[in-house]
């Protein structure tokens, strides 16, 4: 495996970040702008943090982690960031797997457990997160507010190792919010 430029990969994400609506539109669950040869690679979601709305959201939760031990989590870094990254992903199909993220067929995801995330699939950790931050403001059309704050940007990489390394590296570097999950 060659050397990987992490950090021009970054810049790229950064870079190319795109309003949602660029590759969805709500109204006909079409998936658009995806480059059907090129369906591997590295995605990030990221919050339009316009006027620090952000700050008024619920940002409080509990993870249950091994041995159900259970650990409070707040996000709050990175508050004062035009866009905050919330997740970043590796696929093999990005049309799929933003599909599963986003969960457009589904009105809310229903803070049911408290403090803790509402996992519908195991693959829309942007969806319950970005529910869960909502979770505390009545009367919003999710759906809208995801329009109107998510924005999306993609890395087209082949190889699986290099995706690999690739997520990983920034994850760390990022600190995207919604990948902070316990697993195991």
């Amino acid at each position: 495996m060659d050397n990987i430029n992490y950090d021009e990969i970054e810049k790229d994400l950064i870079d190319n970040r795109k309003v949602i609506t660029y590759y969805v539109e709500t109204i006909n669950m079409k998936y658009k702008h995806f480059d059907n040869k090129n369906k591997e690679g590295i995605y990030s979601f990221w919050y339009y943090n316009s006027n620090d709305k952000i700050k008024e959201l619920n940002r409080n939760l509990i993870i249950e982690g091994p041995n159900k031990i259970k650990h409070k989590i707040n996000w709050d870094w990175n508050l004062e960031d035009e866009y905050i990254c919330l997740y970043v992903g590796k696929t093999r199909d990005f049309k799929k797997r933003i599909s599963q993220q986003l969960l457009l067929k589904t009105n809310n995801l229903k803070n049911i457990n408290g403090n803790q995330l509402n996992k519908k699939i195991t693959s829309c950790q942007l969806r319950s997160g970005f529910d869960y931050l909502y979770s505390n403001k009545d009367n919003i059309y999710i759906k809208n507010e995801l329009m109107e704050h998510i924005f999306l940007s993609l890395y087209h990489e082949n190889d699986f190792v290099r995706r690999f390394y690739i997520e990983d590296y920034l994850i760390g570097k990022l600190r995207p919010w919604f990948n902070v999950d316990s697993e195991r």
